[in-house]
């Protein structure tokens, strides 16, 4: 090929790049983006749990209990009882998995667990009533006691 042609088609070329360039500058890019909320989506396991027999001056066994993210926003849970729960259930503690370093249900919160969305952080945590502390009598009319147990997801 000669250089004329050569010249003709690296102009071609050339200003067709210069064109496309300027049509983005122009605004004519299409962008698009996904916006994702974060949000916290936790998972309780047992959804149900007997503590037994307990009387005055003792304590349940220790139940397990595990709290899965399966959201996307890192958050920290809390237990809250229902509104017409028994006073018997104000004596339940919770810990770590280690289940040492016992707090009260009034000021427990887990530690973060993080949100990476499907797979899902795992926390794994002890529950148990403790009646060490209670100093009245139990009637004979109190048995089944049963309450409902919410745990709320705080960013964390």
């Amino acid at each position: 090929m000669n250089k004329e042609v050569l010249l003709v088609i690296f102009l071609v070329l050339f200003g067709a790049s210069l064109v496309s360039a300027d049509e983005y500058r122009d605004g004519s890019l299409t962008v698009s983006v996904d916006v994702l909320e974060p949000y916290a989506l936790i998972e309780i396991s047992p959804s149900s749990v007997y503590l037994g027999q307990v009387s005055p001056g003792y304590e349940s066994a220790v139940q397990n209990i595990t709290a899965r993210n399966l959201g996307t926003l890192n958050a920290r849970i809390q237990p809250r009882l229902s509104l017409n729960a028994s006073d018997f259930f104000n004596y339940l503690q919770f810990a770590s998995a280690s289940c040492s370093s016992w707090s009260n249900i009034s000021k427990w919160t887990s530690s973060i667990i993080y949100g990476n969305g499907k797979s899902g952080d795992t926390y794994h945590f002890c529950m148990k009533l403790d009646l060490g502390d209670y100093d009245q009598e139990i009637g004979s009319d109190v048995y089944n006691l049963t309450t409902d147990l919410t745990f709320v997801a705080m960013p964390a």
